[in-house]
Parts: structure tokens; sequence; C-alpha cells
């Protein structure tokens, strides 16, 4: 279970509220949407009471021989720390059996983290205690229960064999595929912990005790500090940020609440989207901000797209979201009287419409696909450039109106909009009597740039947010088909594109091994080429099948095809990290494996990055191989990141690879390095001036000496470029 911020007040103390009206991010933060705690309660607790947020009253069945109270474990000879000195409790006689239910205003969704603390006497014989998680019609998905015994057991499997007095703590986070349950804090026995699978949805939850007269006395159970906290819901008061690119599972902005995406970042939402609050996607002149939604998109709330706009003149623009025109900014009339600034485009008769006419364009609707020309500078919707930004809910697909009735040279073009807060990429757009290709008018330079497979003015297939394009019909039922945002929509880089390549500039393999049988294994190769897509381009690249049942197979996954050898539009100078999503298929569950990087082909430096969605982290492939354990049903958990290493000045130095430093010297035409019998393996290059790679260094960990001969290289300074666990560094070599 993912480690978060975990605060709980003692008895007598305020609500806790998280970190409500505090700027928290989005990826690193947990967002707390419910909570409740004894204390709230002023000493008496009554059925039907709700102190607190995001939970439903108490309901409390009270038959003969129980009650239910506010007190103090301390009284009951058990622990205080962490449950309160003030907490809810109730008690049971030997024929009595009480329940206490609240139930969620909502349920509980993945990266929901419910918590308490919960503790009881000892345990009277014939007695029953604990707790039951339940879905909506009553069915228990997670039941706790002590009966007659000193066990515990957790779904019917034993938990732990004594656990004293002490108050324990409870957790339970929602996952992709059930249920990570937790108790800690108890004495006698280690802490719990279970993996429940299931699709049950928990709302509710039930504490109850029976029958714990031993003839002593009764037995009390106590229990306090409610919290359900979330990775992936904002609450009502609370402004959340990102300054990262997220993969998120779901997404849920509760009225009251806010996101804002800062730009040059996005947010991939493979699931549903859930909005009453608001999101703000940023925009400046150096980028703008992304959001991606797989799955439905609800709510009543709403989503600001910006757009910076860099030169005045007509642009080709589009509406990301429902609303009128005035969302572009100050349409028509309310500039000039005789001013007209948006216009859609007619095929049929070749010609511009005024659509808002002698209006400002607020009761004029902006209809999901229709492309704009959209004008900026004096008497524009804006009078410089700047940012464009347009407010309400989304689009989740919509189908162009395609027409090829018009004559003359503008017979059968088009003009499209991307409807969605996120790219579209027209290479997966299936067109019908419409040519592979499409064309943006650029107002610096007054033409169109074009898109083809053959020509790429514009360097990229990917059409961004707010962005308007042409196509051109060839027959007379011209269709895009329906463009969703799931299907066509993408927040990956829109990189540089060079028309010819001779070579592959850099090339690297990523394997997969099985831990006790090295030798099972596969691998793909990746190869950096201008003008290539992440999925299959026939030049280039080679489809993966699938391996024999017990030998893994390793393959990258883009527009629905596994890819072994695969070309990508990257190099050095791209900014931006590239990502691929990777799948990872074996017949063997439970096996473990490496995943590791070579990268001997490799002409410049570039930071290779494994993400592990399944377990939440990542790990550096240029500092080792990663250990992972096969989860059949996790195939698709890996992500690799790629980025370029920034360029090391010559003469400058990092932190040491070794202790005690590095010795280099030139002896009969060996390059000789001398270290004091280092630790961990050192790797390395050396370069020329110019940054390429011209040998390979290997420096085994407890060598006191490593030679290179270098009898066959040119005169002059070259840079030697070492790496290991500890640091890297470069040195100047001059060999004579």
């Amino acid at each position: 279970m993912k480690n978060s911020l975990r605060i709980f007040l003692l008895s007598g103390t305020s609500l806790f509220l998280g970190l409500s009206g505090n700027a928290q991010v989005l990826g690193t933060d947990t967002f707390n949407i419910a909570s409740d705690n004894a204390g709230n309660y002023g000493g008496t607790w009554i059925n039907g009471d709700n102190e607190g947020t995001g939970l439903g009253n108490w309901s409390i069945t009270t038959p003969a021989n129980t009650g239910f109270f506010i007190g103090n474990p301390s009284s009951d000879g058990m622990g205080t720390t962490g449950i309160g000195t003030t907490t809810f409790g109730f008690y049971s006689t030997s024929s009595g059996y009480i329940n206490a239910t609240r139930t969620f205003n909502n349920g509980m969704e993945e990266g929901d983290i419910l918590s308490f603390w919960w503790a009881m006497n000892w345990d009277a014989n014939g007695g029953n205690k604990g707790f039951d998680l339940k879905r909506s019609d009553g069915t228990n998905v997670i039941n706790v229960n002590n009966s007659g015994s000193a066990e515990i057991q957790v779904n019917g499997a034993q938990a732990d064999a004594n656990y004293g007095t002490t108050p324990m703590f409870v957790e339970v986070e929602r996952t992709s595929t059930g249920y990570e349950f937790s108790m800690s804090s108890r004495s006698g026995g280690a802490d719990y912990t279970t993996t429940i699978t299931t699709s049950d949805v928990i709302d509710r939850i039930n504490i109850y005790s029976g029958a714990q007269n031993d003839g002593s006395g009764n037995r009390n159970i106590y229990f306090n500090n409610f919290s359900i906290e979330s990775r992936y819901t904002i609450p009502n008061g609370t402004s959340a940020t990102t300054n990262s690119d997220e993969s998120i599972p779901r997404l849920r902005v509760n009225s009251g609440g806010s996101l804002a995406v800062s730009e040059n970042h996005e947010i991939d939402c493979s699931g549903d989207l859930k909005i009453d609050g608001s999101i703000t996607l940023n925009a400046s002149a150096s980028g703008y901000a992304q959001l991606k939604v797989d799955g439905s998109v609800s709510g009543s709330g709403s989503v600001t797209v910006e757009q910076y706009v860099g030169t005045t003149g007509w642009h080709n623009m589009s509406m990301p979201v429902s609303g009128n025109l005035d969302a572009f900014g100050t349409v028509n009339t309310a500039v000039h009287a005789n001013a007209r600034n948006v216009y859609t485009w007619n095929e049929t008769t070749s010609s511009w419409v005024d659509v808002a006419g002698a209006t400002n364009g607020s009761s004029t609707a902006a209809s999901a696909g229709t492309g704009y020309m959209v004008y900026v500078g004096s008497n524009g919707v804006i009078s410089a450039a700047g940012n464009i930004d347009a407010t309400g809910s989304l689009f989740g697909s919509t189908t162009p109106s395609l027409t090829n009735a018009g004559s003359g040279d503008d017979a059968g073009w088009n003009l499209v909009g991307n409807p969605f807060p996120c790219a579209i990429d027209f290479s997966t757009i299936s067109e019908v009597q419409v040519d592979n290709s499409f064309s943006i008018w650029d107002p610096s330079t007054g033409e169109y740039k074009d898109w083809s497979g053959l020509l790429n003015d514009l360097g990229t297939s990917l059409i961004p947010p707010m962005q308007a394009f042409w196509v051109h019909a060839s027959g007379i039922s011209p269709s895009l088909g329906t463009i969703s945002m799931s299907t066509h929509g993408t927040v990956a880089s829109s990189p540089s594109f060079l028309k010819t390549q001779t070579i592959i500039a850099d090339r690297l393999f990523v394997g997969v091994k099985e831990a006790g049988q090295p030798q099972v294994r596969d691998e793909i190769l990746i190869g950096m080429v201008p003008g290539t897509s992440d999925g299959i381009d026939p030049q280039w690249d080679a489809a993966s099948r699938l391996n024999a049942t017990n030998v893994p197979t390793l393959m990258m996954v883009a527009n629905g095809e596994q890819i072994s050898h695969n070309a990508i539009d990257y190099s050095p100078n791209h900014l931006k990290t590239k990502k691929l999503q990777l799948r990872f298929v074996s017949g063997k569950q439970n096996e473990v494996y490496f995943i590791e990087l070579h990268d001997s082909l490799l002409s410049n430096n570039y930071h290779i990055e494994l993400e592990d969605l399944k377990l939440r982290r990542k790990h550096n492939l240029n500092n080792g191989a990663y250990k992972f354990v096969h989860d059949q049903a996790a195939e698709y958990r890996f992500v690799l990141h790629i980025s370029p290493v920034t360029t090391i000045n010559q003469g400058h130095t990092h932190t040491p690879v070794v202790s005690g430093g590095v010795n280099v010297g030139i002896n009969g035409g060996m390059l000789v390095l001398k270290m004091d019998a280092p630790a961990q393996d050192v790797s390395g290059a050396l370069l020329d001036l110019n940054g390429r790679r011209v040998m390979e260094v290997e420096y085994p960990a407890g060598a006191e000496q490593y030679e290179l001969n270098v009898n066959g290289l040119a005169k002059g300074i070259y840079l030697l470029q070492l790496q290991s666990a500890q640091g890297e560094e470069v040195l100047k070599v001059m060999i004579p």
C-alpha cells in the first residue's frame, strides 16, 4: 500500500478537514474526502448523529442488554495511542447484540483509502465482535471477526493469534482489482495485510459486538478517527495543482474543488471523469496543458481550456468545450459595429459564413468538430497575442459534417476542428473518400502547412487542442467517421520532423529474462528515427507475436499494435520525455523476472526509466536491471520513459564515480584507467569533442586497472564519461 500522509485527531479536538483551502498536488498528495471522530460530539453520541464530513448518519441498533457511549479506552485497560482518549464505544452483555452502521457519501473508488482505529477488551467465551465493510445491498465485502477466542479472522482466514488490548489501525485501499487490507499496531503479532480481489464497491461500515459478558461484567468495543482519503478525488474547498505528467485511473472533482494543470503537462485519465467543480488547463507562450479521458465524463462542473495565440492575424481554431462563440473573446459587434472576426467555412458555396452576425456571439452555440477562422489583433477577439480560453463541459466525441459539392480550387475542402482538450492523432482516423492528409493555415507565413504520408511540413500528425484543420474530400460521400477523445485523442509529444534519414542514429535494447533461467528471455529494439510514429512504420518496424507459453514476451503497444522493433520520433534535441507503453506476457504466474537495458548502440546519452504502474514506482534502468514478480492480471503494468541527458561541458565534474577518484594515463597506445578497486561496476564511453561515442568503457567491480587500445584514434582531446551507482563525471583526455 502506497505511503501517504496520515493525521488523526484525539478526542476533544476539532474536525480534521485535510488541507482544505491550500493547494495540494495531484499525483503526490492524498485528499481527505470524509472524516469523523468522537471529539466532535461534545461527549454525547446520539443515534442518527453525524458531525463528520463525507459520511452518512450513524444508525445504531441497541436491543436490550447493550448500550453505546462516548468513552475512554483507558478505563478498560486499553492503550489510547492513535485511537484517542475520547472515542466512540459500546458494550453488550451475555445476551445483547449491538450494531453501528454508517454509509459513505460515495462508494469507494480506485485510489480511495479508508482508515480508522479499533480497540476491544479481552474476549469473552462465546462472544462475537468485529466489523463489516459492505456494498450497498448489505452484502459483506470484508468481514473482520473475533468469536469465542483470541484469533482474529479476516474473511474467514486467521489474521493474528493474539490481539491483546492495544488499539489497532485499520487501512483499506481500493485498487484496480479489489482492495488492499491491513491492520497494525497490535500486540502479540506482526502487522497483517491481505489482498482481496473483487469488483464490489464498499459504501458502508458496520461495527458490532454481541454476547460479551463472561460473568465479570460488560465487555467494551472502542473505535474512532474515521477517515477516507483519495488519490484521485479532489474535495470541496481544495485547490489542487499538477506540475507533472500524470497517468491516472480515474478523476473526480467535487463541487467547490478545483484542479489546475500547468502548461507543458498533461493528465491521461484511463477511466471516468466526474467533475462538479472546475479544471483549468493553463497555457502560456511556452506551451499548453492537456487532458485526455478514456472513460465517461459526467457532472455539472466545467473545464477551462487555454491556448496561447502567438501572432496577430487569422487563425484556424476550434471550440474544445461546449459554449457559445463569445468564449473566443470579444466577438463581432461587441468590438466594432462593422467588425467581423469569427467565421465558419461553407464548402458547398466556397464561402465564409459570419455565423454570429450582428451579435456578440453570446447566443450562438459553438459546435463540436466545427472549424472556425478567428481573428486576433485590432478589432479581433483579443487585441494582441495572448491566451484565448474557453470554459464549458467536455465533448466526448464528434462526427464532422463533410461535403464535396463545391467548385473550383476550393471544391472538397472542409474546415474541421479538434473538439477535445488534448491533441488528436490524424493518422488514427479512418478516412472514407477523404485524402490521407490535412493542412493548417500558418498566419506567421501566410501559407498552409501540410501533413501526409509522403510530405510533412507540420512535423507531426498530431493536431493540438483548439486547432482547426483542413481536409480534402475525394468522393461524393466523404467521412471521417466518429472521432472520440478516447480513441483518437493523445497526450503524446509533437516532436520535430526530418524528411530523410539514411541510418538509425541511436538504438537501444530493453530485455527481459527469467531470474532462475537467464537464458529464457526476450527483448525489444527501439530506434531513434525522425519522422516515424510510435506505431508500426512499414519501413522500419516489426510486429510482435507471442512466444511459447512459458517463454516471456516483451512488446511495445501503440495504436492497437504490438511491436518488437519500433522506430520512434525522438532525438537528444527533444525536451520532453517519450513514453512507451509496454506489454509483458508469460504463462508463469508469480515468476521472478528482470528487465534490463542494453545501450551499446547509443551514440547519445538518454535517461531510461521504467514505470511500474502496479506498484506505483519508477526505476532508472541506466543504473541496473529492475526485478519484479509477474502478475498475469497486469500485463500492461510497465511504461518506458525516455529522456535526453543534459550535455556535460568539458572539464565539468559531477559526483565522483568512485571514492578516491580516477587516474587516467596513456602508455604505449593504451588508455589506462586506475581506480581503488571499485565496489560496483563503472561504465561509460570515450567521446570526441562533438559528443560522439568512439569507444565503450566497462570497468568491472574490484579491478585495479582497465585498459583501452586507442592506437586507431586520431590525435587530440577526448572526453571520458564515466558512470556508476555512486555518481557521474567527465574527464578530459589528450591522445598524443
